[in-house]
């Protein structure tokens, strides 16, 4: 068979703390895709809440469904999430699968790196047990068919992402130690922690979690609660975990995230009056 030079492969990629980063990003990239934190992922949150409703018959056939509680499988809105976040699951499990074995790479990098793929990996698998319930788990990354994973539990779903969100809360920086703002931390990791706590009833859990946060001295209020939805105010001392873009482009209807077209959300262009006004708050 013929090997591609211009594409590279799992099993001669990840020699350096460079490739082992670009992996890294790969999984920021999928978080930034049209399937997720662009435009799908806060669709299938919102539409099933009681903030909002449709501006008008232009509101997509998927969406209103979600409004009105009449999704079912078939629904793309929900499979372009599901989607997404096996994507991110993927990419994870290959920057966990590979870190150990990376050799030109410092150990504090090493974990770094290994934990920020276990916060993705967990936050996925988190949506997956509090939307989905039972899912496939996957914690290495699947060459072929006969690796499909079964279905298993809500509780064996929302525990792999405890696991994992304990994991990476443990191995990454404090945020004054990130070396670039928008990748995620410790306290990161603890917020989703409790979150994910809180969702299973572990409240004590979860207190001691967000007290951590707290504790860490690392955050505070600002003064202005409006500072928190200026753009100027971005990475303030109250933010805890940001998906950031670049200001080098416009959306695209790019659903994996790769390259740099997805530099932009259009959740305003949906919400505003004055763009599709899809949706009312």
């Amino acid at each position: 068979s013929l090997v591609n030079p211009n594409q590279v492969v799992v099993d001669t990629y990840y020699k350096n703390a460079a490739e082992l980063e670009a992996g890294v990003y790969a999984i920021y990239g999928s978080i930034q895709s049209a399937q997720l934190y662009s435009r799908e992922y806060w669709f299938l949150h919102d539409l099933r809440g009681d903030d909002n409703k449709a501006g008008g018959g232009q509101l997509e056939t998927p969406r209103n469904q979600l409004l009105i509680g009449s999704n079912d499988p078939s629904n793309s809105v929900a499979n372009s999430v599901w989607n997404g976040f096996y994507q991110v699951i993927l990419r994870s499990n290959i920057v966990i699968t590979q870190g150990p074995e990376v050799e030109e790479i410092s150990e504090s990098e090493r974990t770094a790196l290994i934990a920020e793929a276990k916060f993705a990996r967990g936050w996925a698998y988190f949506e997956f047990g509090s939307l989905w319930g039972g899912v496939p788990i996957y914690t290495t990354y699947a060459e072929t068919f006969e690796e499909a994973a079964p279905k298993s539990s809500q509780a064996e779903v929302l525990n792999q992402a405890i696991q994992d969100l304990r994991d990476a809360a443990a191995g990454l920086p404090e945020v004054t130690n990130v070396k670039l703002e928008g990748r995620f931390s410790k306290g990161s990791a603890l917020a989703m922690l409790g979150r994910a706590l809180m969702f299973t009833g572990d409240y004590a859990g979860a207190k001691d979690a967000y007290e951590q946060i707290v504790n860490s001295g690392n955050y505070e209020l600002v003064d202005e609660y409006d500072d928190n939805f200026q753009e100027e105010n971005e990475y303030n001392k109250e933010s805890i975990m940001e998906i950031g873009y670049a200001d080098i482009g416009g959306f695209n209807w790019d659903g994996t995230g790769d390259g740099v077209g997805n530099e932009q959300s259009v959740r305003t262009q949906e919400y505003s009056a004055v763009g599709w006004r899809n949706l009312i708050p």
